[in-house]
């Protein structure tokens, strides 16, 4: 509400399909998991991508793993 105005960014996909694709009845009898599947499409615009995120970006803590 109070925030500075700042210019919108470019869009980074376009949608293709605004309906997600359904599995097959075929496929939902080979696997039933595939019931509650739906794929969303979108494309890939021109505009470049957005900039690198860190965890610490996120607030995600850093695990020290072993190799």
């Amino acid at each position: 509400r109070y925030a500075p105005h700042t210019a919108p960014l470019p869009t980074q996909f376009e949608l293709v399909s605004r309906k997600p694709i359904l599995g097959t009845p075929e496929e939902i009898a080979q696997n039933p998991r595939a019931r509650s599947a739906k794929l969303r499409i979108a494309r890939r615009t021109a505009s470049a991508a957005g900039g690198v995120v860190t965890p610490s970006d996120l607030g995600m803590p850093l695990m020290d793993l072993p190799l």
